[in-house]
């Protein structure tokens, strides 16, 4: 369509730049723990799986089995999957798994555990002797692997909650203590800190991360967000979010989205003004939750 931007212009570079103190630290003791662990499980957004995977974590998989869990996965379209998996293997990576770490009873828990033992089992660079296995989780922050780790043990441990969890990244802050997740054979995870890259040179990256979470919102600004949400569903033909929001037709003005948006929510502040902040914050709450559609950014 002719009144849509076929390019996303970021205002300030600055505004995709987040690695604290923790991640580099936290790099630091996984880089120096991955020795003595079997398997690397990376967890990724399936709604970006390509963008944003941090190459900085290269060298952890380097010479470990390796599986990468596109998780989140019911917040991402179904027909490309097949693509995307193809695309990965074609690539050399061959153990890729779409999952919902967050739903106890989901199939996609048991298809991890079974191509974990089977790394465990046959990878040739394990040692046959070893009567436990140990397994690192890595990835961007706010991926879900908390999630995964719980949801693991829930199911085969029948255990509660181990690690912490949240919908903000930056939660897991440290490497922490093995988490028991299996028994026969008896499997512990490490849980690890989510690793930004330390620079985002490309924009639509950066913004793709931003979009789903893995960087802080008020680190890149949630107007800045809202935008880049509006520009990447208009650019996928998906206008849901016209009928969510009571809109007349599809826009690609964020300021006059967010003025129906804020009407629509009640969001005023003092004196009657439209609270442009909080209908930012509540246009990036339906993307992230799906209420505007299954999409791959990517």
């Amino acid at each position: 369509m002719t009144w849509m931007r076929t390019a996303f212009e970021l205002p300030r570079k600055s505004a995709l730049h987040w690695y604290p103190g923790h991640m580099a630290k936290g790099l630091r003791v996984m880089r120096a723990k991955v020795g003595a662990c079997n398997c690397i499980l990376e967890v990724h957004d399936a709604r970006i799986p390509c963008s944003g995977r941090n190459k900085s974590l290269s060298g952890l998989v380097a010479s470990k089995p390796h599986i990468l869990i596109l998780n989140k996965m019911d917040l991402a379209e179904t027909e490309e999957r097949e693509v995307v998996v193809k695309k990965f293997k074609n690539a050399g990576l061959n153990h890729v798994i779409y999952a919902d770490c967050v739903g106890d009873y989901d199939h996609s828990h048991k298809e991890i555990m079974e191509r974990v033992v089977w790394c465990l089992r046959n990878e040739p660079v394990l040692e046959k002797k070893q009567n436990f296995f140990r397994l690192m989780v890595i990835g961007v922050p706010n991926t879900g692997k908390s999630s995964l780790i719980n949801a693991l043990r829930r199911r085969y441990m029948q255990r509660g909650k181990a690690t912490k969890v949240g919908s903000i990244p930056g939660v897991t802050r440290s490497v922490l203590t093995q988490v028991q997740i299996h028994d026969d054979p008896r499997v512990y995870m490490l849980d690890t800190p989510g690793v930004m890259l330390p620079d985002i040179q490309d924009i639509e990256t950066g913004m793709k991360l931003a979009a789903v979470g893995a960087l802080q919102d008020h680190v890149v600004g949630e107007h800045l967000i809202a935008d880049f949400i509006l520009y990447s569903l208009n650019k996928r033909n998906k206008f849901r979010y016209v009928d969510a929001f009571g809109l007349e037709r599809p826009s690609d003005t964020i300021d006059d989205v967010l003025i129906d948006v804020a009407k629509r929510i009640g969001a005023f502040m003092k004196g009657g003004r439209l609270d442009t902040l909080r209908a930012s914050q509540h246009f990036i709450s339906r993307f992230r939750n799906g209420t505007l559609g299954r999409v791959i950014l990517d």
